[in-house]
């Protein structure tokens, strides 16, 4: 097993994929003015150990190579298992909050998009699935009446039912969860590290463990749930990308003239995936602009309200304690302090 510090998060990155499987551990410090993340990345090629201090927001997206500066939501093209070692934290599933405890799991679809959010102390661990390996371990051959189990029916239903994301809250209690699904990580993590002469059958079978123990209704409760189509997810990151990338606020008329839309149809996809209407999510977009100005820089504070858009500063300096809770003076002391 190779384990190499990485500080640029070279190798270990949230959403990239080695291999038909992988995991990814992550830590959040009780105290990020002291400590940092850390991340764990084990796949075919080995593990690789990465820390850093977090930026100005808590995303973990932040710190990816494909990801945004903003905490946007993410997607991957592999089946994601998100599962709460210890701690708690919230699974932002295209601005629909969700609510994990420990021992707390969530399966997200590919393309689906999401993030976490990092408020406390926790440890979690991310179970990365290729699309292609989840279709072998669920055509393989069953030739026992023993393997004809319900947990594959109702993963079979879920899969062919058009939702994008599944919770699993278990039912027996945490010391349950570690004795069999801790376990079954374990297995996982071992056989990536140092890979046998038959790595593959094992990774399949114990993925196909922990399918069984997630998808049987007496260990764990669990509640499928859909969202957006492809179109208005295509839409959505078309826009988002649109807003970030202008140096002014964009209006209702500039996403109309730019993607050909009523302003209507743009309004309930922005509404729909952010919970904001077209203006306050373009102001949320240009105060978070300014939070990573008054960070990098020494620029004046009305200056950098004018360069993201604003140009009535009493508006600019309401909008950003609605979104920060202190004044955009009290951030730049706050975080300098923090440094």
């Amino acid at each position: 097993m190779t384990l190499t510090e990485m500080p640029a998060l070279a190798r270990a990155n949230a959403h990239d994929m080695t291999g038909p499987a992988e995991i990814l551990q992550l830590r959040n410090p009780a105290d990020k003015k002291k400590d940092t993340f850390v991340i764990f990345e084990t796949n075919v090629s080995g593990t690789f150990y990465a820390s850093f201090i977090p930026a100005d927001t808590e995303n973990l997206s932040n710190f990816s190579s494909k990801g945004d500066s903003f905490g946007y939501l993410h997607s991957h093209e592999y089946y994601e298992f998100m599962f709460v070692i210890d701690g708690e934290i919230y699974q932002n599933i295209e601005h629909d909050r969700h609510y994990y405890p420990a021992g707390g799991c969530c399966l997200v679809n590919p393309y689906v998009l999401h993030t976490e959010e990092y408020d406390t102390e926790c440890r979690v661990l991310f179970f990365k699935v290729s699309r292609e390996f989840m279709e072998e371990i669920i055509n393989f051959s069953r030739y026992f009446p023993s393997e004809k189990n319900t947990a594959y029916k109702r993963l079979r239903e879920y899969l062919g039912s058009g939702r994008n994301f599944i919770d699993f809250i278990p039912a027996n209690g945490y010391e349950w969860v570690q004795n069999h699904v801790h376990r079954i990580f374990e297995k996982i993590i071992y056989e990536l590290s140092s890979p046998s002469g038959s790595a593959t059958l094992k990774l399949a079978l114990f993925t196909d463990q922990l399918i069984t123990e997630l998808f049987d209704d007496v260990m764990f409760s669990n509640t499928p749930a859909a969202s957006g189509t492809p179109r208005e997810q295509e839409l959505f990151c078309s826009i988002r990308d649109y807003m970030l990338s202008s140096d002014r606020k964009i209006t209702r008329s500039d996403l109309e003239n730019r993607f050909n839309y009523s302003g209507d149809s743009i309004y309930r996809v922005i509404r729909h995936y952010t919970g904001l209407s077209i203006n306050d999510y373009g102001s949320y977009i240009c105060i978070r602009k300014a939070a990573g100005l008054l960070t990098s820089g020494s620029l004046n504070i009305n200056d950098i309200a004018e360069s993201v858009g604003f140009h009535n500063f009493t508006q600019f300096y309401k909008e950003f304690k609605k979104y920060y809770h202190m004044t955009p003076r009290e951030y730049r002391l706050s975080k300098s302090v923090r440094e």
